[in-house]
C-alpha cells in the first residue's frame, strides 16, 4: 500500500497484493545409483534417486505451480532426457563412455525450486565384451599333443602384467578349460598348449 508521509494511506487506496507459502523443509534430491565412478557393461543405466520434501505429480506436469508438488529433470552430459515422477528409471541406447549425470527438482511448470536442489555423478559405460573361439573350429579332430588356439577379444583389453592383480573394469586376461581343467591364465590371442 502507498502511504503519505505522515503513515496515513494515500486516498483512494493504492496496493497490491500478494499471497505466498513458505515451506518449513527445503526440497533435496540425491542420486541413489549410480555411484560416482562406477563402470557397466552395455547401454542401458538404472538411476534411483531419493527425493524429500516434495510431492510428486506427474500429471501437474507442465501445469500451474502447487506449493510442495513438482518432479525432477534427468540430464546426461548437459542434455534434458526428461522430467520424472518415480524414484526409480531406466535409461537405454546410452552411448559407451564417460557421462555426468544431473538430477534437479522442478516445480510443476518445469522451473527450478528455488534455491537449486540438484545432484550430479560422473559414470563410465563400457562395450559389452565378449570373447569367441576363432581357431580351431568346432568338432575338429587334433592330431599330436599341442592345441593351437586363437580367440577374438572384444570390448575387453587383455593385460598381461595385470594377471591376480587388482580388478579394472574392461581390463583382465582369460582362462582355459580342458575337460573341465584349468590349464592356465591367458593374454595373448593365439597360444599353443602342450
Amino acid at each position: 500500500m502507498l502511504v503519505n508521509k505522515d503513515h496515513s494511506p494515500v486516498y483512494p487506496k493504492i496496493m497490491d497484493k500478494l499471497e505466498i507459502t513458505l515451506m518449513d523443509e527445503r526440497p533435496m534430491i540425491s542420486i541413489v545409483k549410480p555411484v560416482a565412478g562406477d563402470y557397466f557393461y552395455g547401454s542401458t543405466l538404472e538411476v534411483q534417486v531419493a527425493i524429500e520434501d516434495l510431492m510428486m505429480n506427474a500429471s501437474a506436469i507442465g501445469g500451474n505451480n502447487t506449493a510442495g508438488e513438482g518432479h525432477w529433470h534427468l540430464y546426461i552430459n548437459g542434455d534434458l532426457i526428461g522430467p520424472y515422477t518415480d524414484s526409480m528409471v531406466t535409461l537405454t541406447d546410452l552411448p559407451v563412455g564417460h557421462h555426468t549425470l544431473k538430477v534437479m527438482l522442478a516445480n510443476n511448470d518445469h522451473i527450478p525450486v528455488i534455491p537449486e536442489a540438484s545432484a550430479m555423478v560422473d559414470f563410465h559405460l563400457l562395450g559389452i565384451p565378449s570373447i569367441e573361439i576363432v581357431s580351431p573350429v568346432n568338432g575338429t579332430t587334433l592330431e599330436g599333443n599341442t592345441l593351437d588356439l586363437e580367440v577374438d577379444v572384444m570390448n575387453f583389453v587383455l593385460n598381461s602384467s595385470a594377471v591376480g592383480g587388482s580388478n579394472m573394469p574392461g581390463e583382465g586376461h582369460y582362462h582355459v578349460y580342458i575337460n573341465g581343467d584349468l590349464v592356465g591364465p591367458y593374454t595373448d590371442t593365439m597360444i599353443s598348449i602342450p
